[in-house]
């Protein structure tokens, strides 16, 4: 705040947006950068009319229970699926941004939903209009080329390099998830782990039961469960993509601004923002 002949001028754009005015080295107007993260419902304090800066949109996947063979279950990630209309076959984000006096809505069709495998995460960067991507979705049907060795069935899959064998870098809604060295050293015993790692070449490694079937049982195992309208699935690492997309500019109001992720499951929001009230 300044003052006018003895009376409190405030200092703002034609917009309505913040200015930062100096006298010499000190700040006698402006604004401070503030940094937020946050899931579900995030309040930011004290802003401007004005936008947020660098933000950033992140995947999730969640699965309510550890699934088996016999027992599927599903993963949830981030992204609605439209099944009519313009957008069937896209996958929704809806972003409500409000405060008491005012409300946005913006939704945003993406061709594949938004994952993350610990510290791989899918996310939509709003700054540059792009979203990426460092997971990929896969379904099997038994069509895949299969081969077995040892104790394990494989499959290419992907094109990640440099991804870590000692943590868990896919999942599924059929077999419980490994780390490769897990999966490989507990294979050889004669109580199996039953279940699923990404190997460190990009091959998709799977034990789906005690005794080992061939792959031509496989394959039909696959195609039965695809057959039934629940083929196995895996969420896995990828190589990092970038794909272009128009995104809209997310607003900040003046004094308290909420945002809400409509989606199935939790999504994470960050970025910074222009926060009223820094003087220096």
């Amino acid at each position: 705040m300044i003052y006018v002949n003895d009376k409190k001028a405030v200092l703002c754009k034609g917009d309505f947006r913040p200015a930062q005015f100096y006298k010499g080295d000190k700040k006698i107007a402006g604004y401070g950068k503030e940094t937020f993260e946050g899931e579900g419902t995030i309040t930011l304090e004290n802003c401007y009319n004005d936008k947020l800066y660098g933000a950033k949109l992140t995947g999730n996947c969640v699965q309510d229970a550890t699934p088996s063979p016999e027992a599927p279950v599903e993963i949830k990630t981030v992204g609605n699926l439209v099944t009519s209309g313009e957008y069937s076959g896209k996958y929704k984000i809806g972003i409500v941004a409000y405060n008491e006096n005012e409300e946005e809505y913006f939704d945003i069709y993406l061709d594949a939903p938004l994952c993350k495998i610990g510290e791989y995460e899918d996310y939509i960067d709003f700054e540059n209009k792009k979203v990426i991507r460092k997971t990929s979705i896969k379904t099997f049907t038994g069509t895949e080329g299969w081969y077995r060795q040892d104790y394990r069935l494989y499959t290419e899959c992907g094109k990640a390099t440099g991804i870590k064998s000692s943590e868990i870098n896919c999942i599924s809604n059929r077999f419980e998830s490994y780390s490769w060295e897990v999966l490989y050293r507990n294979s050889y015993l004669a109580t199996k782990k039953i279940g699923v790692a990404l190997q460190g070449g990009s091959y998709l490694c799977v034990t789906p039961a005690q005794e080992i079937p061939t792959v031509a049982e496989w394959k039909a195992q696959l195609s039965a469960w695809n057959d039934e309208g629940v083929p196995l699935t895996v969420v896995y690492v990828d190589a990092t993509r970038e794909e272009a997309i128009d995104l809209p500019t997310l607003p900040t109001f003046r004094g308290t601004t909420n945002y809400e992720i409509e989606t199935g499951i939790t999504a994470g929001l960050s970025g910074e923002y222009k926060k009223r009230g820094d003087r220096k």
